[in-house]
């Protein structure tokens, strides 16, 4: 369980704050309060130590594979990748958001995804003249 930013209690679930965003938001289980973890954090280098600890389990992975000779190294690349990940994932920022605001990002997300088909729908059509 991870803190609520709201009320500062352990009531947000693993794969509930793995899956948050401004548009679909993690709900506390101790105060009913909505919060998210923004896109700037989840794509960007701001968590820059568990990064780290993913480019240097995948440099360790391909050095004990040129040492030993053993595909069997490689397996070690996916277990640190994990763990690495996890550890951003507790490390990373929630924010509180309203039922407003949710609506405001829903509203917004779907216009841009449907701009994309549209663009999409252009490309293939300008394409096949």
């Amino acid at each position: 369980m991870f803190i609520c930013p709201s009320c500062n209690k352990k009531g947000i679930g693993f794969w509930s704050k793995l899956w948050s965003g401004s548009d679909s938001p993690s709900e506390c289980k101790a105060c009913g309060q909505l919060s998210f973890v923004h896109s700037k954090y989840r794509f960007g280098f701001q968590s820059g130590w568990p990064t780290l600890g993913k480019i240097l389990g995948a440099a360790l992975s391909v050095f004990l594979l040129f040492q030993n000779n053993s595909i069997f190294s490689l397996l070690l690349f996916p277990f640190i990748w994990l763990v690495c990940s996890f550890w951003e994932l507790s490390s990373l920022p929630m924010r509180s958001i309203s039922e407003e605001q949710v609506g405001v990002a829903k509203k917004s997300g779907n216009i841009f995804i449907v701009g994309l088909i549209i663009i999409f729908g252009l490309v293939l059509v300008v394409t096949n003249l």
